[in-house]
């Protein structure tokens, strides 16, 4: 009896802390379209290098407490980071404490500063349990890429041909040998 009580207890805790711990935050963007924390936005090509301003949406989907943005240092609630070929600035939210359901609209303006591949990481930083740090990686390109940016099969000095060419040759050399002796 006392074993069935034990592990009847060990699952309603387990149960329990899934339940304590779940998220309270997501973010947005376009504002309507959930973004998964971790994942990439596509932002395509820009051929001038205009700049990209997003409006991006942080909300609370937590049903019994307030999620508080942290604001513990200069660059939070948002900040962005890893930069690649672009200059970012985010304007931070309006207010940094969201009751359940609630949302507030920040916005961030990313310019790519040279053609070819530009990328930045939006961090969002809250005091939600299970992701206190919310990413999205936001990428695209501006104009032309560079040459040494491309995948191509004509790169090389032509040699990796000249050795295939070779190797067959020899092949059939030896496929010729090897009948003349019988």
């Amino acid at each position: 009896m006392t074993g069935k009580f034990l592990i009847w207890f060990g699952v309603m805790a387990l149960f329990c802390g899934v339940l304590a711990a779940q998220q309270d935050i997501i973010v947005q963007y376009p504002v309507g379209t959930t973004v998964a924390h971790g994942s990439s936005i596509d932002l395509g090509d820009h051929p001038d290098k205009a700049p990209y301003n997003l409006t991006i949406r942080i909300q609370n989907i937590g049903t019994g407490t307030n999620l508080v943005l942290d604001t513990s240092a200069t660059n939070r609630p948002c900040d962005g980071g890893g930069a690649v070929q672009c200059n970012w600035f985010i304007t931070q939210p309006a207010t940094t404490t969201l009751a359940p359901s609630a949302s507030v609209d920040f916005t961030m303006d990313i310019t790519p500063n040279a053609k070819g591949k530009w990328e930045v990481w939006l961090d969002v930083y809250s005091d939600d349990p299970d992701t206190p740090k919310y990413s999205v990686r936001f990428f695209g390109t501006a104009g032309k890429e560079k040459k040494d940016e491309k995948c191509s099969t004509a790169e090389g000095s032509g040699l990796s041909l000249l050795a295939l060419l070779g190797v067959v040759c020899a092949l059939a050399a030896g496929v010729r040998l090897r009948g003349s002796r019988g």
